[in-house]
């Protein structure tokens, strides 16, 4: 049958799928460049800019698609090169930088720099870990500070990447995979414990016992949560009944604090810094409580982890499952429902700042948002909109291909907002289960 019939019925059963596999588990944070008329074949009508629906299939080269983060014309599409899967994209040191996959089961990738004015491929390096390379929907962009890259390496290495032309700044061979960067250190983590390392030469400075870390161990590659911002790291712990958060000092790996955060059935990410001084996380009851989906947004002072504030209870969907999408940055919380209500925050007192609506897709996929460039960017499905991070109005929104995987994120910056666009052999497998056990 062709997939101009089926596709997005087949798409849509193949992601109810892979989230009833989730549910149950850990709910943990689970170049060539095309003319415009290729960036408008990924589009159907929307508000701000329209165009032909895209008949495609799921398969072909994975792409990054640009549109102007103030009016949502279409920029740019980039082609990458031998990759069937992308993950978000990362702004740094005046690039693009994308994680690329070939295969679900397979941990060989590519990090890839583009020019964000054109999307041209710049260089690329080989890395090896995760799914499909690192490349999966549920996956991190890439790690970037101070112009230098952080990725694995084939044969146990963790690298340095010189964000300016690629080449190879520093080598270390230490155990586990590297998960994030703040104030000059690169966190590397297993299933028992941490590492930092000197992100200027790689050289390890502390290592840390966390052996109740929430490593990711359902997928190949896969890694607890960790967030690094300011001078600080927060990991999430498996603790009985639900999970804890954790705050490391990036300088020393001391621990500063923990609470628990309880269960939340989601694959979305639910912990975000606004960029100053607090972490806000979606935060539910125990595993075994009867009222464990419901679920809240809860701030809490980074450093000291003191509550400052909470939701009420946030609508769950229609299968009483919790819907809601969040991120923070410059002082501002915000989440998003999939009955397509959008909210801001004050990130140290909770006071809401505003409201908004959105166009939905459908409902069975959790919001994706990312905020940059004075903007909130919105995805739920195959919808995209776009709205002014200080007073909530609507700059633009379109509808995407359907074909995409509908779980990745969008990135924002250099006056654009990046979506990725993964291809069939990137996403889990439908037949003989949804990959690895």
């Amino acid at each position: 049958m062709p997939w101009v019939a089926f596709g997005p019925l087949v798409f849509t059963l193949f992601v109810g799928l892979l989230t009833l596999r989730r549910r149950g588990r850990n709910p943990r944070r689970r170049g060539s460049v095309l003319g415009l008329l290729v960036v408008a074949a990924l589009l159907t009508s929307g508000t701000g800019c329209s165009a032909t629906s895209d008949s495609r299939s799921g398969d072909g080269p994975a792409t990054v698609a640009a549109f102007d983060v103030e009016t949502g014309r279409p920029v740019w599409v980039a082609e990458l090169e031998a990759a069937n899967g992308a993950s978000t994209p990362a702004f740094g040191a005046d690039l693009v930088l994308v994680q690329t996959g070939r295969s679900y089961e397979s941990p060989a990738g590519r990090l890839v720099a583009l020019d964000p004015r054109s999307g041209r491929q710049l260089w690329y390096v080989a890395t090896e870990g995760g799914t499909c390379g690192g490349a999966d929907a549920l996956g991190d962009p890439p790690m970037i500070a101070d112009g230098v890259v952080v990725v694995p390496a084939p044969d146990g290495y963790i690298q340095g990447i010189n964000a300016r032309d690629g080449s190879e700044r520093w080598r270390t061979r230490v155990a586990g995979a590297p998960a994030a960067i703040a104030d000059g250190v690169v966190l590397v983590g297993t299933q028992t414990a941490y590492a930092g390392l000197d992100l200027a030469t790689g050289a390890q400075r502390w290592t840390q016992s966390v052996p109740e870390a929430a490593w990711g161990d359902w997928r190949p590659g896969g890694r607890a949560f960790v967030l690094g911002a300011g001078s600080t790291f927060v990991v999430e712990l498996a603790t009985a009944g639900g999970f804890s958060v954790a705050a490391l000092d990036a300088g020393s790996g001391r621990e500063l604090w923990r609470d628990a955060v309880g269960s939340v059935d989601s694959t979305a990410r639910r912990y975000f810094t606004d960029g100053v001084d607090t972490l806000a996380a979606l935060q539910g009851g125990p595993m075994d409580s009867p009222h464990g989906q419901a679920t809240r947004l809860v701030g809490r002072d980074l450093r000291s982890g003191k509550p400052l504030w909470a939701t009420e209870d946030l609508p769950p969907n229609e299968d009483d499952l919790p819907q809601t999408g969040i991120a923070a940055d410059g002082g501002r919380v915000f989440y998003a429902s999939a009955s397509g209500r959008l909210v801001a925050l004050d990130a140290r007192s909770g006071a809401e700042r505003w409201t908004a609506s959105y166009r939905t897709g459908k409902d069975l996929f959790v919001p994706r948002l990312m905020v940059g460039e004075d903007a909130v960017v919105v995805r739920q499905g195959t919808q995209l909109s776009v709205f002014e991070a200080a007073t909530g109005a609507q700059r633009w929104s379109t509808r995407l291909d359907s074909s995409a995987d509908p779980e990745t994120t969008a990135a924002t910056g250099k006056g654009l907002v990046l979506v990725p666009r993964s291809s069939q052999p990137c996403m889990p497998p439908v037949a003989g289960g949804m990959g690895p056990a």
